[in-house]
């Protein structure tokens, strides 16, 4: 056996002799509220998922008007310049991912030479992030993250990209009012969202199994910003509209504008099945075959292809040997149909799934064409909400590009299935150890890729 088995091995003993047994949690709704995380979460990694009552908590503006604690100056429901409403707790919490040892192997082109795996590595802040959430007062509530990151790895060396702008990047901005007309079982709110990130939405339990989609085409810190109004009829209906002035500005004069629409068909944390649609259409949009990335003084963006070969193929027919961007925007459309579903300790046991779809249309300003489906399945399994798995597989179903001409380019290595999994080990509500693979293939017109794979073993808290 190698040394770096020895070791390996040697660390998991020691973790296991150290994992204490009845740890408890303290993030900042816990403080808030008095209720444990396991009240809103089945799991919280490697990404959390929502019970009914964490979505509902979520829906109405991160409160719980029963629990709710204050400091209060002024009459009790009064609304004017004279009250004030501050949260009794801490209104903090950091949440640290660390990774101690991760490994990956690209991909590569069909009938080419197989490239070797990288060496193994680790990186002690992962993922660092400050949030500062909860109620404002009777009706607003917010959820604001802070991510850290160190770019130190790109001081003096070429063509260094970081991933995030600066050291600190707001990775979440989400501003709610949330009134309960009629009792707590009805809730109607105002939204303002800023630099959402990935494909969490109004009634999306979790993200597993959510198809490849284009929702948001943006890096996190780009400029995104969403106005909109949500409502959730009799803990059975609920529906969001909202406007975005784009996907990169916040210049009203092009504009995006969302539907999601939610059926919480079983809404109890014993058993739920939310099925939900969202579309978006437009013209302001980070178009499918194109991406924004941050330059390497990590503070500007410049454009780049989402797919290999979509400039080459531009200059082709006669246009420029550019990525695509925001003002080639023509017209858009972009939907996902979700069916998530969950129960929680039935005996020791708890589950959720997902089952996504998702699809995009859209023509550009040189009259070319970008078309894409995809669905997505992904299974939680986890034995007393400590021993867990993840496992999930997706597939792009339709993905090609139709240039000014209108000659046809497929993306083949799109057309694979990938498969990722995790195993879990939950030792506190707050923190777990949980091992991570999943495969990855390079997307080009029309050349053929194998996929490539990544693994890690990463320690993820919050405090």
């Amino acid at each position: 056996m190698s040394r770096f088995t020895h070791v390996f091995g040697a660390m998991l003993v020691v973790l296991a002799m150290l994992a204490p047994s009845n740890a408890a949690a303290t993030p900042v709704f816990v403080r808030q509220t008095g209720l444990s995380c396991n009240q809103c979460h089945m799991s919280n990694t490697p990404t959390p998922d929502f019970t009914f009552t964490g979505m509902k908590f979520r829906l109405n503006a991160w409160r719980a008007p029963w629990t709710a604690a204050r400091i209060e100056s002024g009459e009790e429901g009064k609304l004017s310049g004279k009250r004030l409403n501050l949260n009794a707790a801490v209104p903090l919490n950091f949440h640290i991912r660390t990774i101690m040892f991760q490994q990956s192997k690209g991909s590569y082109a069909v009938g080419g030479v197989a490239p070797a795996a990288s060496s193994v590595s680790g990186n002690p802040q992962g993922t660092v992030a400050m949030t500062f959430a909860g109620p404002i007062n009777d009706y607003f509530g917010h959820w604001n993250e802070l991510y850290i990151y160190d770019r130190a790895q790109c001081v003096g060396v070429a063509n260094c990209i970081p991933s995030r702008q600066g050291a600190w990047n707001l990775n979440h901005w989400d501003l709610r009012a949330a009134f309960n007309p009629g009792g707590i079982g009805n809730i109607v709110g105002l939204d303002i969202l800023g630099n959402p990130s990935g494909n969490h939405h109004f009634f999306a339990m979790h993200a597993d199994g959510e198809a490849p989609n284009l929702m948001l085409n943006a890096p996190g810190t780009s400029r995104y910003l969403l106005v909109g109004a949500h409502t959730l009829i009799a803990d059975r209906f609920g529906l969001m509209l909202g406007v975005e002035p784009g996907e990169d500005n916040w210049d009203y004069a092009k504009r995006n504008y969302q539907v999601h629409l939610g059926m919480f068909v079983l809404n109890t944390d014993n058993f739920w099945f939310v099925p939900n649609f969202r579309v978006k259409w437009g013209n302001d949009m980070v178009p499918g075959v194109g991406s924004l990335s941050f330059n390497a003084d990590g503070r500007s963006l410049h454009r780049t292809d989402a797919i290999q070969g979509i400039s080459a193929a531009r200059l082709a027919a006669g246009g420029p040997n550019a990525p695509y961007g925001s003002p080639d925007m023509g017209d858009g459309t972009r939907w996902a149909l979700s069916l998530p579903w969950g129960f929680l300790d039935r005996g020791a046991y708890s589950s959720a799934g997902q089952l996504g779809f998702a699809g995009a249309s859209e023509t550009y300003a040189d009259l070319a064409k970008y078309k894409e489906s995809a669905m997505s399945y992904s299974q939680r399994f986890f034995y007393d909400r400590t021993y867990g798995i993840r496992a999930g597989v997706s597939k792009y179903l339709t993905r090609e590009y139709t240039d000014p001409l209108g000659r046809l380019y497929d993306v083949p290595s799109s057309k694979h299935l990938r498969y990722s999994f995790d195993l879990i080990w939950r030792w506190s509500q707050n923190q777990s150890w949980y091992f991570s693979w999943a495969q990855n293939a390079n997307t080009a017109l029309t050349t053929d890729f194998n996929p490539g794979w990544s693994w890690s073993l990463n320690l993820h808290w919050a405090l």
